[in-house]
């Protein structure tokens, strides 16, 4: 009891004295922190510690109001009150105490106005209004070029989710410093594999390409050309091929059948290389979202993947890839478009299944690099691979064989934990793909999470 009443004395505490400076008023501030200092230099020094102070107790008070220290409508007041009246000393603090709690202010406002309480959100629409006016300049204060950047950079920050485009440097441990370097240089390797791999992809295939017609043009070997010098030399020519051909079928089949059976000749199918497949698909699904045949754009993947042919998995594969790129940057109505067109061409046999799986490394690969422009891609890219689960398109073991770096460093067994989730599955059945996750499960996650069971149910 003793304990439990300290915490709430020092809650007090502290709640009390962050009230009390963040209602003094920067002047106020400045004026006790350069009496009696008659240099310039001296009181400029001090009236920058003071105001550094000052956005570093926003941060503070914000660092309060995510771990539920502070309430959601004492936070939305001390907003208001940065911006009712103009002082840029102020604004800069609304923008730091904003970037701060940003994502979980808005978070918590939309609960509250799905709970049947609007307030929080139309206070807080009114203060984004209140921002824009001063970055427009309709709201008739002089506002510096500075303060209008710092709003259209908050104003950013919200549009991308609350991600920043850059990770703020910090003090870092030795082991984080070896862990960076060791990620850099896996980042690096990777993105030189993939270059060679594209060369080997454009230069490895030594077969003459068919032509427009579909034809492939035959060269003649040396040995055989040497073989022809030799009969030149050794004996009289033999008569042309054609001729002898023509002569010893005159009598069975008329000549013409000959140029019949030439004409009902199908040309080769022409196959398609690894960017033009991503090319092909990426223009197939822009056209198929903005109003396209659905029967049109099976067709054309159909085509690209061209199944039966040398390679079709791999072709496949990058269809998979580029659709999945392509729409994790964009709607959820626009996954579930490309989830459609997919799920009915392995239904219809017009893909492999393989394809699928091959085609999700990249994106799991290079999800946390896809997260920093596209904050919810990795919500997006669960939720599409839960379907593929669902359709057995896809095993969940699958897992098992992602991409090294994304099953050391990308929190491979939270994510296939999160994915399991989605597909709300007996025990029995749960219990089986627990294993997948152990096995997926890093030393970090290991002491974070003794059980794959514990890890399941924190997500």
């Amino acid at each position: 009891m003793e304990e439990a009443g300290g915490k709430k004395a020092f809650k007090k505490m502290l709640l009390t004295r962050c009230q009390q400076e963040f209602e003094e008023e920067i002047p106020t501030k400045i004026a006790k922190a350069i009496e009696g200092v008659e240099d310039k230099e001296e009181q400029d020094y001090h009236s920058k510690i003071v105001k550094k102070k000052y956005l570093g107790h926003m941060r503070f008070i914000g660092e309060l109001y995510k771990v539920d220290m502070i309430k959601n409508d004492i936070m939305l007041w001390c907003l208001k009150t940065l911006l009712q009246d103009f002082e840029e000393e102020k604004v800069e603090c609304f923008a730091q105490l904003m970037t701060t709690i940003g994502y979980s202010l808005e978070q918590h406002s939309a609960a509250l106005l799905q709970a049947g309480k609007p307030n929080a959100s139309e206070d807080l629409k009114e203060l984004w209004k209140s921002a824009n006016s001063l970055v427009e300049g309709s709201s008739g204060q002089p506002v510096s070029n500075r303060i209008k950047f710092m709003l259209l950079d908050l104003k950013e920050l919200k549009q991308n989710g609350w991600v920043k485009r850059r990770e703020e440097e910090s003090a870092k441990t030795i082991e984080q410093i070896h862990k960076d370097v060791a990620r850099e240089e896996a980042r690096s390797a990777r993105k030189n594999s993939m270059r060679h791999l594209g060369r080997r992809v454009s230069s490895g295939d030594l077969r003459e390409k068919p032509d427009e017609e579909g034809f492939v043009k035959v060269m003649r070997s040396s040995s055989s050309s040497m073989l022809s010098r030799s009969v030149s030399e050794s004996g009289p020519p033999l008569p042309p091929k054609s001729n002898t051909l023509r002569r010893s079928t005159s009598y069975s089949v008329p000549q013409q059948s000959d140029k019949q059976e030439k004409s009902q000749q199908k040309p080769a199918r022409k196959v398609l290389s690894l960017d033009e497949c991503e090319k092909k698909t990426k223009n197939c699904l822009k056209e198929y979202f903005v109003g396209g045949d659905s029967d049109d754009a099976v067709l054309t993947l159909e085509e690209i993947v061209a199944v039966g042919t040398a390679g079709s998995i791999e072709r496949g594969s990058k269809v998979v890839e580029a659709g999945i790129l392509l729409v994790l940057e964009m709607k959820e109505e626009h996954v579930q478009k490309f989830l459609a067109l997919l799920t009915r061409a392995v239904e219809e046999g017009k893909m492999e299944k393989k394809s699928s799986a091959q085609g999700l490394n990249d994106p799991l690969e290079f999800l946390r690099d896809i997260e920093i422009d596209a904050p919810l891609a990795g919500s997006l890219l669960c939720g599409f691979i839960a379907e593929l689960l669902r359709k057995e398109i896809l095993e969940f073991s699958f897992f098992l064989g992602t991409p090294e770096y994304f099953r050391r460093d990308g929190q491979a067994a939270r994510f296939a934990a999160t994915v399991l989730k989605k597909l709300e599955l007996g025990e029995t059945k749960i219990q089986e793909h627990l294993k997948t996750i152990e096995t997926l499960m890093t030393d970090d996650d290991k002491k974070q999470h003794q059980t794959p069971q514990l890890l399941l149910e924190s997500v």
